[in-house]
């Protein structure tokens, strides 16, 4: 530090001056870095495997592979864990670029999946880890093997759904459903199934995702509370956006004990979906409350992403109890969470349900301004099927 061969950037964080990189470089310049990145794509592995165990999110273990375990590793207990993942989240999308680059194969899957599993709803920017997905698919078919590729074509399938890249989604969420079958791996055909009935009801064929979602439940396993409460919790939202809100609550409820025995997240889902089956019941307090209740749970998870969804799921309710100003506020706050996140789709997706909240109660003006708002989104980002939903309100209010 005092004769400069090292930097600090921000407080506790050191790296190399550029010059002394050159140099470094300049030595030896025919060496082969790919060692040394392995070592460091496998320490980053390790410690995102740790995080892993602290997001709540994971329904099922992603096979992912340390070939040498650091010497070492932080304290990544759960807070720790969220501290250490956001000041090294720069240099783990590096590393992952370089794992693809120097043709590290297990690296570049390994750190690709778990970016997935993490960016889902702490970090947001799922199209850059759509992306990284794409790139590191390559090292994933020449590994050979199928349990790695089916979960690798898995996860950027649903990666595609989340950005909106619906007919891009399914082929590959098919081809591991087919994978996963061939390796007896029913979990693995379950979640496929999940997720080929969520392209469903994002294209807003709840009838078709409901015959899905009951061919998946058909087939989880005994055991597998998590697959069981994700699974039923998306039927849950079938039923909501079929109108059958009663049928949607008793289901859900039942599956809310087991929810919180698994972890908050768990328990968010059902809150979600039970939230929207009181509106649809005409009990907007009671949504309003479950609403609230799923927001402190994700705040205090530190999961902004889907905080910023149930938060959109409170200025719904609180449209329908008449309270606009503090609706208008929750959902600004919603979708500032989201941009910030990189989450474009998912701010079309808050927009969508809010500007219905203003239309159905009055609110012609607010409605519209709220329609346009996702039509440019979804227009600029080329999201076919929000560009259609966004102009058929927009269509309605005329």
């Amino acid at each position: 530090m005092d004769v400069h061969l090292l930097q600090e950037p921000a407080a506790g964080r050191y790296r190399m001056h550029d010059l002394l990189r050159q140099a470094a470089r300049a030595e030896d310049a025919a060496a082969d870095p790919a060692l040394a990145v392995a070592r460091l794509a496998d320490y980053y592995l390790s410690g995102m495997l740790a995080v892993t165990e602290v997001v709540e999110l994971v329904v099922t273990p992603v096979p992912v592979t340390v070939s040498q375990q650091p010497p070492a590793l932080p304290d990544l207990s759960h807070d720790r864990a969220l501290d250490w993942l956001d000041a090294e989240w720069a240099n783990i999308t590096a590393t992952s670029s370089l794992a693809v680059e120097l043709r590290i194969g297990r690296a570049a899957v390994g750190l690709g999946q778990l970016a997935f599993v993490i960016s889902l709803g702490r970090r947001g920017g799922m199209a850059h880890v759509c992306r990284g997905l794409e790139a590191s698919m390559p090292a994933a078919e020449a590994l050979g093997e199928r349990r790695v590729l089916a979960s690798h074509r898995y996860l950027l399938g649903a990666a595609l759904l989340r950005v909106g890249r619906l007919e891009e989604a399914v082929p590959e969420l098919e081809t591991a459903r087919a994978l996963m079958a061939g390796e007896d791996e029913t979990v693995g055909q379950v979640l496929a199934i999940e997720q080929l009935a969520e392209v469903r009801l994002y294209a807003a064929d709840a009838e078709g995702a409901m015959e899905l979602l009951r061919e998946a439940i058909r087939l989880v396993p005994p055991g597998e509370a998590a697959v069981r409460v994700y699974t039923g919790v998306r039927l849950g939202r079938a039923l909501v956006l079929l109108g059958e809100h009663a049928e949607a609550r008793t289901l859900v409820t039942d599956l809310l004990g087991t929810a919180r025995e698994l972890d908050r997240q768990k328990q968010r889902m059902c809150l979600d979906v039970l939230g929207r089956a009181a509106l649809g019941l005409g009990d907007a307090r009671t949504a309003l409350d479950l609403a609230e209740q799923a927001v402190a749970i994700s705040r205090e998870s530190r999961h902004p992403v889907f905080e910023a969804i149930s938060r959109t799921d409170a200025a719904v309710a609180l449209r329908h109890l008449g309270s606009v100003e503090e609706a208008t506020a929750v959902h600004a706050g919603a979708m500032r969470m989201l941009e910030a996140a990189g989450e474009p789709h998912r701010m079309m997706r808050s927009l969508l349900p809010y500007a219905e909240a203003c239309l159905a109660t009055g609110d012609r003006e607010a409605a519209a301004r709220h329609f346009k708002e996702a039509l440019e989104i979804a227009t600029g980002h080329g999201v076919a099927y929000l560009a259609s939903a966004a102009g058929a309100g927009l269509a309605r209010i005329a």
